[in-house]
C-alpha cells in the first residue's frame, strides 16, 4: 500500500483578534478529515498562535488537541522573523511535509519570509505551496486600482508576484476568471474554486422555533448592514401589521453600530429592530430562529454564517449575488431579491411573512441541502482532488 502524502495547513489565529469565518471552518475542517475514511493524504495542522491554551478550551473536541496539530510559537524579540522562519522550516522536514497550504494572509509578514526560504530552496527540497482565497474582494480591489476601502488589498498582489504559489484554492469562482486574466499569476498555476462547503451540523440545528428573523455579520460597509435596516423600513410601512409577534434582531460588531443605531431612531423602527453587539456565539440565536437575511456585496457563497443558518433550519433571504444560488434554492429554501437593492429585500421579508404556510417545508430544505450536499464528505472530496494534482 503507498504511503500516503502528507500535507499541511498553516494557519494563524490570534486571541487577541475577533474570529473570521477561516479561524472557525478550517479548525473543523481539519477535525473532519482526520477522523474520514478513504482520504487521500495525512493531514497536518500547523497553527501558529499567541495563546494555544486558551484555543483549546474555545474550540471543540477533535479540533486543536489531535497529534497532528503542530503548534507554532509566537516570537516578540529582534530574532522574530529567523526563528519563527527556522521553527516552521523545521517542522516541515521532520514531519515530511510535501504540500504547505497556507490558509490566511492577516498582515504583509506573515508568512511571507518563511514562503521566500521555501521558494529559494525549491531547487533541492521540493515542498510544494498552496494558498487559500477566502476573501471575496480582489478582483474587484484590482480593477478598482486599489483606492478606497480596498486599499489594503494590494497585500494579495505583492504576495502572488513575490511568491510562487503552485496552487491556488478559491471560495470564489469570479477569482478563477482573474486569476487567468489579470497577468499577476507568471508562472504556471492550478487554480480551483469550491462548490460545497460545511459547517457544524452538531452546533447548528433546529431548535424550538420562535417568531424572529435575523440579520448576522460584521457592521462594515461591504456587508450592507444599512440595506437591511432599509428594507424592514420599507415593508414595515406597507404593512405593520404583517411585523405583529416577529422579533426582528441585527446581531454584529464593528464601525457602523453608531451609524445604524442612528437610523433605526430616524425610520422610526426602534419598537422593530434590536441592534445587539458583542455576541461571539451565534449558535443559541439562529437555532431558534425562522429566517436569515443576508445583504452581502458581490457573494454569499459559501459565507460560514449563512450555511450555520441553514444547519439551524433557517429560511434564506440574500441578494442574488455571485453563486449564492448554490446556497438559496430560490422559493425552496429561501428567496433571492428580484432588484438588488433595499426594495428587492423588502419584497422577500414581505413574501416570507405573508406564506406561512411554507416556512416549515422551506426550513427543512436548508437543514436537508447541509445534510446532503453540502457535507464534509463533499467538500473533503474536492480537496483532496486539488492536493492530489498538486503532489502527483
Amino acid at each position: 500500500m503507498l504511503r500516503k502524502k502528507r500535507t499541511a495547513i498553516y494557519q494563524n489565529i490570534h486571541t487577541g483578534r475577533n474570529r473570521r469565518g477561516p479561524d472557525i471552518f478550517f479548525p473543523t475542517f481539519f477535525r473532519e478529515y482526520v477522523k474520514a475514511s478513504n482520504t487521500e493524504h495525512e493531514l497536518f495542522y500547523f497553527l501558529k498562535t499567541d495563546n494555544v491554551a486558551a484555543l483549546r478550551r474555545e474550540y471543540a473536541a477533535g479540533e486543536l488537541d489531535h497529534k497532528n496539530v503542530i503548534v507554532l510559537k509566537e516570537y516578540h524579540n529582534r530574532l522574530k522573523v529567523q526563528l519563527e522562519t527556522i521553527q516552521l522550516l523545521w517542522k516541515l522536514l521532520i514531519h515530511r511535509i510535501s504540500l504547505l497550504h497556507v490558509l490566511t494572509y492577516t498582515n504583509m509578514l506573515d508568512p511571507l519570509p518563511q514562503l521566500k526560504w521555501l521558494q529559494w530552496l525549491s531547487p533541492v527540497w521540493k515542498v510544494k505551496r498552496a494558498f487559500v482565497i477566502t476573501y471575496d474582494g480582489i478582483p474587484t480591489a484590482h480593477r478598482l486600482g486599489y483606492t478606497g476601502r480596498y486599499n489594503l488589498d494590494v497585500k494579495y498582489e505583492n504576495l502572488f508576484r513575490r511568491i510562487h504559489f503552485h496552487g491556488i484554492y478559491s471560495w470564489y469562482d469570479d477569482f478563477v476568471e482573474w486569476a487567468h486574466t489579470s497577468g499577476v499569476f507568471v508562472k504556471k498555476t492550478l487554480v480551483r474554486s469550491i462548490h460545497s462547503r460545511f459547517c457544524d451540523t452538531v452546533k447548528y440545528f433546529p431548535a424550538q422555533k420562535k417568531q424572529q428573523i435575523v440579520w448576522a455579520s460584521a457592521l462594515v460597509d461591504y456587508k450592507r448592514p444599512d440595506m437591511f435596516i432599509d428594507a424592514i423600513g420599507l415593508a414595515y410601512a406597507r404593512n405593520r401589521n404583517q411585523f405583529d409577534g416577529w422579533q426582528i434582531l441585527v446581531y454584529g460588531n464593528g464601525p457602523m453600530e453608531a451609524e445604524l443605531r442612528n437610523r433605526i431612531e430616524k425610520f422610526r423602527l426602534s419598537n422593530v429592530i434590536e441592534l445587539h453587539s458583542g455576541t461571539n456565539n451565534l449558535s443559541q440565536v439562529l437555532n431558534q430562529s425562522m429566517c436569515y437575511v443576508s445583504t452581502q456585496e458581490l457573494e454569499n457563497f459559501p459565507s460560514l454564517a449563512m450555511n450555520e443558518a441553514m444547519a439551524a433550519g433557517n429560511v434564506i433571504i440574500a441578494r442574488n449575488v455571485g453563486r449564492t444560488y448554490l446556497f438559496v434554492h430560490d422559493k425552496k429554501n429561501g428567496y433571492l431579491a428580484p432588484t438588488d437593492d433595499a426594495n428587492g429585500i423588502a419584497h422577500c421579508i414581505e413574501e416570507f411573512l405573508a406564506h406561512t404556510k411554507h416556512h416549515l417545508p422551506m426550513m427543512q430544505h436548508s437543514r436537508q441541502l447541509c445534510e446532503n450536499i453540502h457535507t464534509p464528505q463533499n467538500f473533503i472530496k474536492e480537496i483532496d482532488t486539488f492536493w492530489s494534482e498538486l503532489v502527483q
